[in-house]
């Protein structure tokens, strides 16, 4: 069972036993910030749940840190 982690200049890639999990690039990023609004609605106990999405903006920036072998 190995877990890896490695950073390249473009981003990095998560590893699992040989298969790729995640792969963030600054051209195809995995991870995103945004903001948006939410609508709920409840009658008796049933919901009705919308959500808008107003921005997103991929995650350009990041640092990959390892503390030890357990965690990252």
């Amino acid at each position: 069972m190995t877990f890896k982690i490695k950073d390249n200049k473009e981003g990095f890639l998560v590893e699992y036993n040989g298969r790729s999990l995640i792969n963030h690039t600054f051209l195809s990023p995995a991870f995103y910030v945004g903001y948006g609004e939410a609508e709920i609605e409840m009658y008796r106990g049933n919901f009705k749940i919308q959500d808008y999405k107003i921005s997103r903006i991929p995650l350009k920036s990041f640092n990959i840190r390892e503390y030890n072998q357990k965690h990252i």
